[in-house]
């Protein structure tokens, strides 16, 4: 039992190291902004405009799809 609980015990630091250098510690050039390419933010908006339009629209379109796969019986 004692090993078990030693061995739970450096796993939870090491997890823990782990989460502070993601979430606490500051990268060099963090501040710096992402270079990004026209082709880049074309397709970050169309995915957007998709998002929305499907979370807009999700009973119709699943309405839709429900009276299409019925036909196909």
């Amino acid at each position: 039992a004692l090993l078990g609980v030693l061995t739970s015990i450096i796993a939870l630091y090491y997890y823990l190291v782990v989460l502070k250098v993601a979430y606490v510690d500051r990268a060099e050039g963090e501040d710096v902004p992402l270079k990004t390419s026209g082709g880049f933010k074309t397709a970050l908006t169309i995915t957007v405009a998709g998002m929305i339009f499907f979370g807009i629209f999700a009973t119709p379109l699943y309405t839709l799809s429900t009276l299409a796969a019925q036909t196909v019986r």
